[in-house]
């Protein structure tokens, strides 16, 4: 399992902040004082690469390891969001946590833009809402 601590938004400059909260960041992260990633994964595992195959009992193992830590996480951390590129594929509450309160206006901007959905990705703002 992988732990990474960085410097999240808490304490940046007031004209940072300002246009920083212009952007589609979840509003929690200004009062962030760290950012935490934890991650495990099979490096160097392809389907149908012989010697290089995945195996499952690692990948459940990983993702339980994954699960518990980032539960742990949560509890700690009740409502400081989630960066949404490096948030979990498998976040149920995906809009709150990776966009809280933006995520109504970010929602309207892309219906005005994208009327027909045509940049969808994973758990993207408006992803399964056409």
């Amino acid at each position: 399992m992988l732990w990474q601590t960085s410097k999240a938004l808490a304490g940046e400059h007031p004209e940072a902040m300002a246009r920083d909260r212009e952007t589609s960041l979840n509003p929690a992260v200004f009062g962030n004082m760290a950012f935490i990633t934890i991650g495990a994964w099979q490096q160097g595992k392809f389907v149908g690469v012989r010697g290089h195959e995945p195996d499952g009992r690692t990948a459940k193992t990983q993702y339980d390891g994954n699960l518990a830590a980032s539960a742990a996480i949560r509890k700690a951390t009740r409502g400081g969001g989630s960066y949404s590129n490096e948030g979990s594929y498998f976040e149920e509450n995906w809009q709150h946590e990776f966009w809280g309160d933006n995520y109504a206006r970010l929602l309207r901007i892309k219906k005005k833009y994208d009327p027909t959905n045509l940049f969808s990705v994973h758990k993207g703002v408006g992803w399964g809402e056409y």
